[in-house]
């Protein structure tokens, strides 16, 4: 793996923060944010981007995990529900990468530094 369970267990730390109304921390991937009128907009938190980022530099990271990162990025870390991966669609990209593992341990194991990252789309949303 990537990271340590600590530092992986450090990630809800990192990625936390203390609701103003509640004082509960939560430790959810987007925030809420009041916009210029009556209107909210959802926001993928800042922390979040970071770790992925973080991991996607990581010395350890290859071809699959970069691949795996950029599903999340892509399909699942998307703040608008109807543009989101459903599971099944998120299944069939993870069936993708596993065939290319099957067929490939350098895709699997060999390290290398990706210039494409996801494209982290859709990280906004007015609710």
């Amino acid at each position: 793996m990537l990271m340590s369970s600590g530092q992986i267990d450090g990630f809800a730390d990192f990625r936390g923060r203390d609701e103003t109304g509640t004082g509960i921390n939560d430790v959810i991937f987007f925030t809420i944010i009041n916009g210029t009128s009556d209107l909210k907009e959802a926001v993928v938190r800042v922390q979040v981007l970071e770790w992925v980022d973080q991991l996607h530099r990581n010395e350890k990271c290859s071809e699959l995990f970069h691949d795996i990162l950029n599903i999340v990025t892509d399909c699942m870390l998307v703040v608008d529900p109807q543009s989101r991966y459903t599971a099944d669609s998120v299944c069939q990209e993870l069936k993708e990468c596993f065939q290319k593992a099957r067929i490939s341990e350098h895709y699997m194991l060999k390290p290398t530094h990706s210039q494409t990252f996801g494209k982290m789309r859709r990280l906004r949303r007015t609710v």
